[in-house]
């Protein structure tokens, strides 16, 4: 662990930042030849046979995360930026590989704190079986960070695509959503103690190896990422595919522990899962059954729930216990906004 002090990035330059970060970003990788040091990164593609998957993503300050008081030094925010990647490729079915990293930051940031959150992308890049081989650093108004993942889908398996729902098929969801959206809204509101909280911020994505399987044993299957909350990825997929998505109200997962602080504050449980985001799961649809699907996920350590059926048509509707339908808007995070 590198020793903290107040030095700024202003003080130490690029340079500097880079010679404290070289010990961390020099660690060598399955299939890399070149890393940091020279003016790009070499890999061998001989090394991973099968077809290459490519996401991005980009955090900015006071748009996708702030400061907030309370909160430790930011290995939190290397950890989110992983997980958001990470959640890309896993959704694909492929696994991560390799990392590039641009960082914009003010020149009074405190080194320490950059140090820190460089801590938490490697400890969440190496949970995920990825390296970071390179990047840039440049002087920036606020926090600006961008994180390109590669990964590999296995020799013979065809990526799982957003866009092949049938109708027929069961709609499934990992994890509990609205839980990651309920940790947010308490940050939000000030509170910083919360087991809520700390998942949100340093929670892993845990979908990688259950996908993986998934896409081997269930071509032709459907599946993207829960980001932005169920009711706007679900949008996204039944347009995607050309369906109809039907959730069944009766079967949404809550937390235990989701549920009690919506008690305790008034807030709708129904209304953070739909909507709340930041989940970092999966929405998927497929043809085989439920008891086949929920135990792969039990294999990985993961709960999976059927939420509802894929139909002809369009949109999304939400199905209550006396079979009422009603549409669901695609509410939930917009950029612009």
């Amino acid at each position: 662990m590198t020793v903290r002090n107040n030095i700024t990035l202003a003080e130490i330059g690029e340079d500097g930042l880079l010679s404290r970060l070289q010990e961390m970003l020099r660690r060598s990788g399955e299939g890399l030849i070149v890393g940091t040091g020279d003016d790009a990164a070499v890999t061998s593609p001989e090394s991973h046979p099968g077809r290459i998957v490519w996401t991005t993503d980009t955090m900015v300050e006071n748009t996708h995360f702030r400061f907030w008081k309370g909160l430790s030094e930011p290995r939190w925010l290397g950890n989110m930026l992983v997980r958001s990647n990470v959640s890309d490729i896993a959704a694909m079915g492929a696994r991560p590989l390799f990392g590039l990293l641009s960082v914009g930051a003010p020149g009074s940031t405190l080194a320490s704190d950059m140090e820190a959150f460089f801590e938490g992308l490697e400890e969440a890049l190496s949970l995920s079986g990825a390296k970071l081989i390179g990047g840039d650093l440049v002087r920036a108004p606020q926090w600006t960070l961008t994180l390109t993942l590669a990964g590999t889908l296995c020799e013979g398996t065809k990526p799982l695509l957003r866009s092949a729902a049938k109708p027929g098929n069961g709609i499934y969801v990992t994890g509990f959503p609205g839980r990651n959206g309920t940790g947010l809204r308490l940050l939000e509101a000030g509170v910083t103690k919360s087991p809520l909280v700390r998942d949100y911020l340093s929670a892993v994505c845990e979908t990688v190896a259950f996908a993986a399987e998934f896409a081997e044993k269930c071509p032709g299957s459907a599946a993207m990422d829960l980001s932005d909350g169920v009711a706007r990825d679900a949008c996204r997929m039944a347009a995607a595919s050309g369906v109809r998505l039907i959730l069944e109200k009766a079967s949404f997962p809550f937390a235990t522990d989701m549920q009690t602080v919506c008690g305790d504050r008034g807030w709708k449980a129904e209304s953070l899962f739909l909507h709340g985001g930041e989940d970092f799961e999966l929405l998927f649809a497929c043809s085989e059954t439920e008891t086949d699907v929920v135990l792969l996920g039990k294999r990985h350590g993961l709960t999976v729930t059927r939420i509802g059926r894929v139909e002809e048509g369009n949109g999304v509707r939400i199905e209550d216990e006396k079979g009422r339908q009603t549409a669901v808007a695609a509410e939930g995070f917009e950029h612009f906004t």
